[in-house]
């Protein structure tokens, strides 16, 4: 929504006002961009009470938010549990904080097992993250595949992303005013046939 264009633009004090707007309305995604705002300025407080909230209204992303503020905190019980929560709720970045805080704390094994589940979905940190592993335990061959394969997928990755957004200019310029007509269909044809 709003509250996370302000967020992704910098423009804090009114991502905040929006945001509070949406906790009032009981948005559970508007009390999770609240907690997350207030996670980047360092009120922990705030930040957990919001993150809460939204975990209990039901945005899987709150569990995993709440889980980097305990790891920030040290407060590594807590997180794995809201990590796992995040997890087992299908939010997509609470395995890689999981594995992440395992490498971190030497649980190599546990890290490996999700660390390679996370891999089967072309993350590249995931394989990274492997490679960390790996480096740790003394495996620097392996370590290397894994950084050579991170790499890659990276590249792939932000070659995707210029894709989408070279696609999204171009389908923007078809969307302005002009003449002819505004139509949904007439606009998406101009841009399908513009950017074969």
């Amino acid at each position: 929504g709003l509250g996370e264009l302000y967020l992704l633009q910098g423009r804090h004090a009114e991502a905040e006002e929006v945001l509070r707007e949406g906790r009032r309305l009981r948005d559970p995604e508007a009390s999770t961009g609240l907690g997350e705002l207030y996670l980047h300025q360092g009120r922990h407080a705030e930040a957990e009470e919001v993150l809460r909230e939204g975990r209990r209204l039901g945005d899987r992303h709150a569990s995993t938010l709440l889980g980097v503020l305990y790891s920030q905190q040290g407060r590594l019980a807590e997180a794995e549990n809201v990590f796992t929560e995040g997890r087992r709720l299908g939010d997509r970045q609470s395995p890689t904080q999981l594995d992440t805080l395992y490498l971190l704390h030497g649980r190599h094994a546990e890290a490996e097992e999700g660390l390679r589940e996370g891999r089967l979905l072309g993350d590249p940190r995931t394989s990274t993250r492997v490679g960390v592993l790996y480096s740790q335990q003394g495996r620097h061959a392996e370590a290397e595949d894994f950084f050579t394969e991170g790499r890659r997928l990276a590249d792939q990755q932000t070659s995707t992303q210029l894709g989408v957004h070279d696609m999204q200019q171009g389908c923007s310029l078809c969307s302005g005013s002009g003449s002819g007509s505004g139509s949904r269909s007439n606009r998406s044809s101009r841009c399908s046939r513009s950017s074969i």
